[in-house]
């Protein structure tokens, strides 16, 4: 059964935790990404030799990912992905890494701003929550002027540890200084964002993608505020506009 307002917003959420890729960003395509970087370099492959060979990569690595230091993942990944590719010189592991979102051209999405600065009103904490790396993350949100909103950035090179993982939720409540049941996720993938979420004792939102009626689902952001503002008004009785 879908989950109800009541059942969102009691014990009322006092702090919201976003993924970004997705969620604050229009979705991007991995195997584009990797794609251009490698027509840079002068390497011509389809988008069907990459995606085939980066989920090969993913499933092989997927066990080191709670072992390995979170910066060695994705180095370790990338290099692989480039050595099937057939497309590996020294170095560009850590070029492909830290130019990622380069090659994306990152995008807010729609109405991010304005929810943002909604939710910040209303007094809720705000943090980003995110297996991307934090210089990057820290980086993108700049550029698409959405860091000022959070009070905190969550990634696995600061918490030392991945999505879906129920510890990177419970730390960051901990950081936000509420409790894990006070928190609500907003996330547009089924099992690293929503599923997470409700396995470490928070809340969850699914943003942005079609799935059964037993999740709660908005099809965008400005969905999102509607949900929240029905929950605040109808459940504690507060007065909440946008």
């Amino acid at each position: 059964m879908k989950p109800s307002y009541r059942e969102l917003c009691e014990p009322p959420i006092r702090a919201v935790t976003f993924d970004m890729d997705g969620t604050l960003l229009k979705p991007t395509d991995p195997v584009k990404t990797i794609k251009r970087f490698l027509a840079d370099k002068g390497v011509l492959v389809s988008e069907a030799e990459v995606r085939s060979v980066l989920s090969e990569c993913v499933a092989l690595l997927l066990p080191l990912r709670e072992k390995e230091d979170p910066l060695a993942y994705y180095l370790s990944l990338n290099k692989a992905v480039l050595e099937r590719l057939g497309a590996y010189e020294e170095g560009w592991e850590e070029e492909l890494m830290n130019k990622w979102f380069r090659y994306c051209d990152p995008e807010p999405s729609e109405g991010a701003e304005q929810v943002l600065r909604t939710l910040k009103k209303w007094g809720l904490k705000l943090a980003v929550l995110t297996n991307n790396l934090e210089g990057e993350v820290v980086r993108v949100l700049g550029e698409v002027n959405l860091l000022a909103f959070f009070d905190e950035i969550f990634t696995p090179d600061k918490l030392r540890s991945f999505k879906p993982s129920p510890l990177i939720f419970k730390r960051a409540a901990e950081m936000l200084g509420v409790e894990i049941f006070e928190l609500l996720h907003v996330g547009d993938n089924l099992e690293e964002d929503y599923l997470a979420a409700l396995k470490a004792g928070a809340k969850a939102i699914l943003i942005g993608v079609p799935v059964s009626r037993e999740y709660l689902y908005s099809d965008n952001l400005f969905g999102l505020v509607e949900i929240l503002k029905e929950c605040f008004n109808t459940c504690h009785g507060e007065e909440h506009s946008i």
